[in-house]
């Protein structure tokens, strides 16, 4: 369990990062031509 427990970590991390990039970049996006 302690072998695959650090397996499902990296695979949530490399899928929330990319995923994480995405919404951060839409919003950032979305956010600075209002403000702006």
């Amino acid at each position: 369990m302690n072998a695959t427990r650090p397996c499902l970590d990296i695979q949530s991390l490399s899928a929330v990062l990319p995923n994480g990039a995405r919404v951060l970049r839409s919003v950032s996006l979305s956010v600075q031509p209002g403000e702006v």
